[in-house]
């Protein structure tokens, strides 16, 4: 039935090719099934006057709020916030941190399920371009850094706090000298 000519082999080839074409065919026909259970899905669109253009929620506890940020950082500041659906954010930008106008932009990332949940994040410091992590608990906010990611060992340290669960753990990066990311999990004080 197969024109070849190397033999058998070729022969052999053409049957995974075959039962490659009948996998798509049984994963073509088990599309609408999938596509019916998703439809059951409830999406909302949330985004802050601030911006209509650029808004990013990033993180999400069991008591619905939101933690995220609005402002592409080049037209119009990086500004985090907290959301409490439906329409109710914040009006703080996480700029409780040393002097007034330490913060350029901010970006609120984590959130934990506390009752007073703590939120982390990163800010740009104004006055030197330096970006590190922030801790916000009970409202008092705190930069929070890797030593190893920091002056003098990093000559523009650029810091994160991607994540904080409930037992004072919270999960980061940092980026040397080389643009190398560097994971990080550090044990908070959040009785700040």
């Amino acid at each position: 039935m197969f024109s070849t000519s190397a033999g058998s082999n070729s022969a052999h080839q053409v049957l995974p090719g075959f039962a490659h074409r009948l996998l798509i065919a049984v994963a073509v026909f088990a599309l609408p099934s999938i596509a019916l259970a998703q439809s059951s899905q409830s999406f909302f669109v949330l985004n802050n006057p601030g911006d209509p253009a650029f808004n990013q929620l990033l993180g999400i506890n069991d008591g619905r709020v939101i933690v995220g940020y609005f402002g592409d950082g080049t037209v119009i500041a990086n500004n985090g916030y907290v959301l409490v659906p439906k329409n109710h954010y914040s009006v703080e930008n996480f700029t409780n941190l040393p002097s007034p106008d330490f913060a350029s932009q901010t970006q609120a990332i984590g959130i934990n399920t506390r009752s007073f949940p703590d939120i982390v994040g990163f800010y740009t410091d104004n006055a030197t371009g330096f970006t590190h992590g922030f801790l916000d608990s009970n409202g008092a906010q705190s930069p929070i850094d890797d030593p190893t990611g920091s002056p003098p060992n990093v000559a523009a340290p650029v810091q994160n706090l991607l994540g904080i669960n409930n037992r004072d753990k919270a999960a980061g990066f940092w980026t040397d000298n080389n643009a190398h990311e560097h994971g990080f999990v550090v044990e908070l004080d959040t009785q700040c």
